[in-house]
This record gives structure tokens, sequence and C-alpha cells, in this order.
């Protein structure tokens, strides 16, 4: 079972209002998927989910070729009746210093003062900081799939036999919603990450290490002084040159994809289940799977909300999936399900913003209040659009 991490879920709330997409906590490719996947990291096309420690989990991609060997992209194999979305070169939208060196992201106050002597190896940074913040060193890279409409259509149509995939041939036990599709990133070499959940802390962090003949280590930290959390970057070491490669993944954007029906491989048993809840509904209802008794499920979630400081703009829904990480896109997608008959809801990162426009993220309800304000319903298409765009498509 994936574990709660407080410091993960305080970052992506704190980052998630300003814009650049959904902040990964975890940003580095796990070592157990190809190399050829960990020199690039998270790449547009790939499907996966996010867990609640603010980690990607990466089940194949979709442009890529059908599987065929461990080191392969594909190396888990692919879903059944997988064909490759073919790839336009034109589409992708690459900006190499989308965001300049030492860019800073968070809420709160922070303040940063480096000292360093020429006869040390080493520079240490201290930092004063509340909530949340990021820096970039040496800045970022983003990249994104113009084509997004193409990857919308790709994804309603195979959205069942990727669940299926995903739970019944991998076993993730990935809760329904939870599918997310890249269709964008923003990358970097180095970052540092900070969280605080009381509000103010300090520390000091040696970040930067120099070996006999000039080669750069940057060292990987996890710091606790008080309540504060720390993370930094560490050398890859995949690329010979030794330069330190972007495939650090600060930022993705994608569709979050529900279902009406839940596939097979998420009954036991095989049986195809009718009424199905999202994954916020599964955290709520009693299940062998979450072996919580419901007042001790209550308690924790009123512990968490109470660290968060965001007592009074959760409502309910924004209960934390121990599988799934929370996403304002959720509660939209479950929105068109009830008030359509569509079998599929999808819905971009994008989409989102206009419903939350402050610095902090509104309630569930209060994104829905906007949503139909907002958004003209079109039947046809058993989506919500504004003008010419489309923002859930439910079919």
């Amino acid at each position: 079972m994936v574990r709660y991490h407080v410091p993960s879920q305080i970052y992506i709330r704190k980052l998630l209002p300003m814009g650049y997409g959904y902040p990964l906590y975890y940003t580095e490719p796990p070592s157990n998927l190809p190399l050829a996947y960990r020199k690039k990291g998270i790449s547009i096309g790939d499907v996966g989910f996010i867990r609640p420690d603010g980690s990607f989990v990466f089940t194949f991609n979709m442009f890529a070729p059908c599987a065929g060997t461990a080191q392969e992209v594909n190396c888990f194999g692919i879903p059944k009746g997988f064909v490759p979305l073919q790839l336009d070169p034109q589409q992708l939208e690459r900006i190499h210093d989308k965001y300049p060196k030492e860019s800073n992201f968070g809420t709160g106050t922070s303040t940063t003062t480096t000292a360093a002597t020429p006869f040390c190896t080493s520079s240490s940074t201290a930092i004063s900081f509340e909530n949340a913040f990021l820096t970039v060193p040496d800045g970022a890279m983003g990249e994104d799939y113009c084509d997004i409409a193409s990857i919308r259509s790709y994804s309603i149509k195979h959205a069942e036999s990727w669940y299926e995939f995903i739970n019944g041939h991998l076993g993730f036990e990935a809760p329904n919603g939870s599918l997310y599709v890249v269709t964008g990133c923003d990358k970097s070499n180095k970052w540092m990450i900070a969280t605080d959940e009381e509000s103010s802390s300090s520390l000091l962090l040696s970040t930067l290490t120099v070996e006999a003949g000039g080669r750069m280590i940057y060292s990987h930290s996890s710091i606790k002084m008080g309540s504060a959390v720390v993370r930094s970057s560490t050398s890859s070491g995949l690329d010979d040159d030794m330069k330190q490669l972007q495939n650090q993944c600060l930022f993705v954007r994608g569709f979050k994809v529900m279902l009406r029906d839940e596939p097979n491989a998420w009954g036991k048993l095989g049986a195809r289940v009718r009424s199905i809840p999202s994954h916020i509904g599964l955290l709520r209802t009693q299940s062998a799977r979450f072996p919580r008794t419901l007042s001790a499920r209550k308690d924790w979630i009123s512990r968490l909300r109470n660290a968060f400081g965001l007592a009074e703009q959760l409502d309910s829904f924004e209960e934390i999936h121990p599988y799934a990480a929370y996403h304002p896109l959720d509660r939209i997608n479950e929105y068109l399900l009830k008030q359509t008959q569509a079998r599929v809801a999808i819905t971009h990162e994008s989409d989102w913003r206009p419903l939350s426009p402050g610095t902090t993220l509104a309630s569930g309800d209060g994104m829905l209040r906007r949503l139909i304000t907002f958004y003209a319903p079109s039947l046809e298409l058993g989506s919500y659009s504004n003008l010419s765009r489309v923002i859930g498509s439910a079919f």
C-alpha cells in the first residue's frame, strides 16, 4: 500500500494554483525503467497514474512501438490490441529555456543566502520558507504536444483496455479516474524542493560537491528540521560525458480519464461492476482493499486537513485516497458522468484553471459552480464547452 506523505501533498496543493501543470514531488525517473526511458524521463504520450506521494507511475507510451525487449520503453508490455498513435514531429513544441536559471516557485515568503570559500568543495545554502518552495538553479525546459485533440480521441477510444492492462496485467490497482495521459511537461537537470507544514523554519543544506578533476556531484538529501522537509536532485550518472540530463520532471500536463463502468480488472473474480464510484468514492466505501474503520478514516482525514491548514477550503470530495493523488479534475469528470450517459469522461490539465482563478485551490463545489456558469453544455458532444474550446469530453 502506498503510504500518505504530508510534505508531498502540501507541495502539490500549494504549487497547483500557479498553473504550470501538476507538480511532481518525486521528479526523478525510477530505477526499474529502461535506460532509454530514464535518460529522457517523463515524456509526451506516457500513460500511467500519479501516486499520493507525488510520483508518476509509468505503464506504457502511446507513441512508442509495440513491446519487444526489456530495454525498450514499453518494457512492461502493451494493452490488448495496442496500435501506436502516429507522432507528428511538427506538433511538438519545445522551449529549451522555458524557465531561466535560478527560477523560484512557491507560496509564502522565502529568502536564500549562499556562502562559499575557495578552500571548500561545497556550497551551503540557508533557506527560510513557509508552505512550499521549488528552485531550479539551471533553469528548465518545457515541451507540449499541440495536437491534443488526437490524444483525446485516442484516449477515449482505448480507455477501458488501458485500465484493464494497468490493473489486470500489471496489477497496479489504479483507482477509476486516476489514469493520466501526458501531453506536456517541464524538466530540469537540477532542483530543490522545500515544504513546511507549520509556516516557518530554517535549515542549512549542502547541495554541490566538486570531485578531483572538476566533476560536480549533486547529492540527494531529505532533511527534517522541526516540520520542514527538503529534497534536492542527485546526479543520475546516466550520461557518459557526465553532463546532468534534463530528465527530472517538475510539472506534468495531460488528460485525466474516468470510466462509468469499471473494467473487469477491478473485480477479484472478473465481475463487471455497473455502479462505479470515483476513486474518492472508493475511499468512502468500506471494502477489503481499504481495511480502515470508518471512525479511524475520518480521524485520519481530519488530521491531514489540519496539517494542510485548508479545512475551510476543502469539501468532502477532496479526501485523500491512499492509492491516487488528489486532482481537481476528478470532481469535474465525476460531474460529467453524472450529467450524461457517457461511458468515458476526459478533461485536460488546463481545463480546471478558469474554475479556480485565485492563488489557492477552490473547493470542488466551488469549481462546479463556476463550471456551470462559465461553460455552455454541448449535448451533441456530451461535453462542456466554452465557444470552440472543449473542457470535458464525455462519450
